[in-house]
């Protein structure tokens, strides 16, 4: 048995090499990840909890927190299949998009006193699915990557949240939520989206994945929003935020323009540039100054190599203070790439972790 587990994890395609502040690149500890987890047989016959009938296990499902909930339907069939019976279903037109999700969270607020998950699956237009999940922490899920998918078209979106206009009381049910997760929005729902989500007041987290066509995003938000992740959305050109309280900026996607106003003190921030259909030969070196500058106070980092070895190597004479824990992702460790790192570190006098994430995937940036 342990002879199968060492081989699988070896075929694992992330790696980890773990580097003190005392050790050359010559003596590096290398470590798997160890991302997977491997069940034996044993394992398997210890599950007394699948065999138990639907109804209970509907009722197990009902109290299990959100995101454990989200993570099970994800790892299981038969969970998987359970949660789908216990989702209410509707059909309609794309307008009544904005109904449905209100209504859904008008059931939440007033008639749910356990504050149990609860599901929505709304079809509309041509075998298009909504895919909305409300569950405990006040956290809603918008997800449209289920039915037919339409033919991706490009278009620009801007989203304003947590507008106080006097002239428009929102339900009181919609200003509760405090999270909001928006998956593959297309140019066909993302300004029914945007309606949507100016009814939120009290948003603090945000998270905007897998958005086919999306090439321009603005954000204006001017207080409570805390987090903003934007994943994998792969024709994103040019990006603006403006946001005054935010805490934490992760993005993972293709290098596109930024611009931040507002955005100071961040904490904790992840750049991810590990591909780049939507890159522009207008990107260049004068467009790491906003990226350095973002960098300034942060405590967390994660960062990918390729990014800071094209626009921001050699760094300026700017150092940073305050960051504690850094996480480096590239494609390899050869030379090039360390004596990279080690430059960055000489600029990190506080750094007490350092996380390297090795991913043998190509990279796609085109100037590497």
């Amino acid at each position: 048995m342990g002879k199968k587990l060492q081989k699988n994890k070896k075929n694992h395609q992330f790696q980890r090499y773990d580097l003190s502040h005392d050790r050359r690149r010559d003596s590096c500890n290398y470590e798997i990840l160890s991302g997977l987890r491997f069940h034996t047989e044993e394992e398997h016959k210890d599950d007394r909890i699948s065999s138990l009938p639907d109804d209970i296990l509907l009722r197990f499902l009902y109290l299990i927190p959100f995101k454990d909930a989200l993570q099970t339907i994800a790892l299981s069939t038969r969970w998987r299949n359970l949660w789908n019976r216990a989702a209410l279903v509707r059909h309609g037109a794309i307008e009544d998009i904005d109904c449905v999700v209100g209504d859904l969270l008008l059931h939440f607020v007033e008639l749910n006193p356990l504050a149990h998950p609860e599901r929505l699956r709304f079809q509309f237009g041509r075998g298009r699915i909504l895919s909305a999940i409300i569950g405990l922490g006040k956290k809603l899920r918008l997800d449209f990557s289920k039915g037919e998918s339409a033919i991706p078209r490009q278009f620009d979106w801007h989203l304003v949240l947590n507008s106080i206009d006097p002239t428009h009381q929102p339900p009181s049910h919609t200003t509760f939520v405090k999270s909001l997760n928006l998956t593959s929005v297309n140019y066909l729902t993302n300004e029914i989206v945007s309606s949507l989500v100016s009814n939120f007041q009290s948003l603090e987290s945000l998270t905007i994945a897998r958005c086919e066509g999306l090439q321009s995003l603005r954000v204006d938000v001017l207080s409570k929003l805390l987090n903003l992740t934007i994943l994998d959305c792969p024709d994103l050109k040019s990006l603006y935020i403006e946001a005054y309280e935010l805490q934490s900026l992760r993005y993972r996607g293709p290098v596109c323009w930024i611009s931040l106003r507002g955005v100071v003190d961040i904490a904790d921030a992840m750049l991810d540039f590990r591909y780049s259909p939507g890159y522009n030969q207008y990107y260049s070196y004068k467009h790491s100054d906003s990226l350095i500058k973002l960098l300034g106070d942060v405590e967390t980092l994660t960062l990918s190599g390729g990014i800071f070895k094209t626009l921001m190597h050699p760094l300026p004479s700017r150092r940073f203070y305050r960051l504690k824990d850094l996480w480096w992702i590239d494609s390899s460790m050869e030379e090039y790439n360390i004596d990279s790192l080690f430059t960055f570190i000489t600029a990190c006098p506080s750094l007490e972790r350092l996380f390297i994430t090795v991913s043998f995937l190509k990279y796609h940036l085109p100037f590497l």
